[in-house]
């Protein structure tokens, strides 16, 4: 997802909450639209879903690439995976 990308050039420039909405507005509507289809799925390509996810919380919050994401995700008021 190139949106992660965008993220993570704009996290120097634009606030905490704008990253969030671009994140509510460009990514999640990915993850969740085909909800139905990724759950039948196997858990390989789930798991590289819920990285690129983690990886674009982090862009948004400035977090270190190892930093665990659970406050993360409470912080922002987005759900977890």
């Amino acid at each position: 997802m190139y949106f992660i990308g965008i993220l993570s050039k704009l996290k120097r420039i634009l606030p905490r909450n704008i990253l969030r909405t671009l994140y509510l507005t460009l990514i999640y509507p990915h993850l969740t639209y085909c909800l139905a289809i990724w759950s039948g799925t196997s858990k390989k390509y789930l798991s590289k879903l819920t990285v690129l996810q983690k990886r674009a919380i982090r862009h948004i919050s400035s977090a270190s690439y190892n930093d665990h994401t659970s406050e993360i995700f409470s912080s922002l008021h987005v759900k977890a995976p």
